[in-house]
């Protein structure tokens, strides 16, 4: 009689070693793999610094990257920004051919491939996690289920961005102009209409990128520039509200006030709530 109790482990050619999740705003350690392979997504605005065989690259986030064998180098910030590595460490014969396959999309020398959604890929790497953490008799099986689908899921992005690539090129560039210069002046409508793209297409693709409509984007942006200005320079209140993009001192008065639930006197003296970014 069939025992249902535990499944019947159809990957004994896959198993999943470790799951793990960091945030940093440092540069790594070097780090040397020897004999297993895995997956990992950075992910975050703006780019990190990635050391590999003595060179230096620059790689705009969000991107998945490749472990195995063989690999060695480290992650470095720029401009202090954050990064959040999550990653899991694979053994097997299945795992090295879902990572030799993989290899055939990089998107540089470094074992990266660049992403422009990441949401669905983190939804299940996060299923990992509840799932590693909690040992059942069956967490195996579930885990090496959840690599499966995460592969699965990896390749309809690269394929729905590949299908798109003239829209995806638009958004990287916008969203790195934006994160380089919040406060000026951005006709997104006129944007699009320039590069031959439907601007209702250009903002429902943007959000789907980025988890975060255009111009709601663009404001957090203004805020997070304004609140580094505040707490970290000594320019005046009228000069950091012209940087942000308002011409008003008033109108730059009420969006810190509505965002932060501050003044931008009171801001300086001390730090702002982390909920207060979320909106």
């Amino acid at each position: 009689m069939q025992n249902w109790a535990k499944p019947i482990n159809y990957f004994d050619d896959l198993e999943v070693k470790s799951v793990s999740l960091a945030k940093s705003r440092v540069n790594g350690s070097t780090y040397s793999v020897k004999d297993f392979y895995g997956l990992g997504l950075i992910l975050g605005n703006g780019s990190v610094k990635r050391f590999e065989s003595g060179k230096e690259y620059h790689l705009a986030m969000p991107f998945l990257y490749l472990i195995y064998p063989g690999i060695n180098g480290s992650w470095g910030v720029l401009d202090g920004v954050e990064r959040e590595n999550r990653w899991f460490i694979l053994s097997g014969a299945r795992a090295e051919r879902i990572v030799n396959s993989l290899k055939t999309n990089r998107t540089s020398d470094c074992p990266t491939i660049r992403l422009y959604d990441a949401r669905e890929l983190v939804e299940i790497h996060q299923k990992m996690l509840r799932l590693y953490r909690c040992s059942t008799p069956s967490t195996a099986y579930r885990l090496a289920v959840c690599v499966e689908e995460f592969v699965g899921t990896f390749y309809d992005t690269l394929m729905e961005a590949k299908w798109d690539t003239q829209v995806a090129r638009l958004i990287s560039k916008t969203i790195s102009e934006i994160a380089a210069n919040p406060g000026a002046m951005y006709n997104f409508a006129d944007l699009a209409r320039r590069n031959n793209i439907s601007y209702d297409h250009f903002r429902r693709c943007f959000q789907k990128y980025t988890g975060k409509p255009i111009h709601a984007f663009l404001l957090q942006k203004r805020q997070d520039l304004a609140v580094s200005l505040l707490q970290e320079s000594r320019d005046n209140i009228k000069e950091i509200s012209f940087r942000c993009g308002f011409q008003l001192q008033s109108d730059f008065a009420r969006f810190i006030k509505s965002r932060t639930g501050m003044t931008p006197s009171e801001l300086r003296q001390r730090p702002v709530l982390d909920s207060f970014f979320d909106k």
